[in-house]
């Protein structure tokens, strides 16, 4: 008879214990179709998931800019208040590691906007400075940059169409 109330007790905490487990699996809903539309195809369509928000990432890159360019100037205040110590105090180690910092901090900005979508178009500052020392036009790189900064020109032309659909024959 102690068996018996033992295996009743496990089943018991089985009941208990699984709609916390079914609360998991609920969490996604999933579509199961009818007997008919499985076998005839025919009845209700599946319905559809509602669509993705629309997030504006022009904004989203101009907030991480604003937050980096905040870090960065915090750091650097902080720098500049050791910097000043250092000269108050005639510490010269103190103010290699402000420079040390200093760099650090710049490492940390360039790192945290190098993701950033204006970043992948524009050439940095380096690439500027060898451009010029390579004898490279700056007119031409300026002229190329409002190029990739212009919206593009509309081309829902007749030419343009056809141009796009052309049939190809064996």
């Amino acid at each position: 008879m102690n068996r018996f109330w033992k295996q009743a007790a496990v089943l018991a905490l089985l009941f208990a214990a699984a709609p916390a487990l079914a609360d998991d699996a609920a969490a996604e809903p999933t579509y199961q179709a009818p007997w008919y539309k499985r076998w005839f195809g025919i009845g209700p369509d599946v319905p559809k998931p509602p669509p993705p928000k629309k997030t504006n990432t022009n904004q989203q890159a101009q907030a991480k800019l604003a937050l980096a360019q905040a870090n960065y100037m915090r750091r650097l205040e902080v720098i500049d208040a050791l910097r000043e110590i250092a000269v108050q105090n005639g510490d010269n180690d103190l103010l290699n590691k402000a420079d040390k910092l200093e760099k650090k901090a710049f490492e940390l900005y360039k790192q945290q906007t190098a993701s950033l979508p204006y970043n992948q178009l524009m050439p940095s500052s380096e690439e500027r400075l060898l451009d010029k020392q390579m004898g490279l036009d700056p007119g031409a790189m300026a002229s190329a940059e409002r190029k990739l900064n212009q919206p593009a020109a509309d081309q829902s032309g007749a030419a343009s169409q056809a141009s796009a659909i052309r049939e190809v024959k064996p």
